[in-house]
């Protein structure tokens, strides 16, 4: 499976796997890290919703500073 990226024993539903991780994109993670992955996406999904990036603690703290919930 993990040459062919296929199941031919059908035990895996690879399809949520496959919506998230082309070829290139498992190369790249393997190459930064994983930890360094989920680190770069947490920016990423910062940086489109245009949410504060942070601890729950750090963003309340900004919602008050503010005067607004975020």
């Amino acid at each position: 499976m993990r040459l062919s990226g296929s199941d031919a024993c059908g035990f895996l539903d690879l399809a949520p796997w496959k919506r998230c991780y082309s070829r290139e994109r498992w190369r790249d993670i393997l190459a930064t890290g994983i930890g360094e992955e989920a680190e770069l996406e947490r920016i990423r999904e910062a940086t489109r919703t245009g949410r504060p990036l942070g601890s729950p603690d750090f963003v309340q703290d900004v919602g008050l500073r503010l005067g607004r919930a975020l």
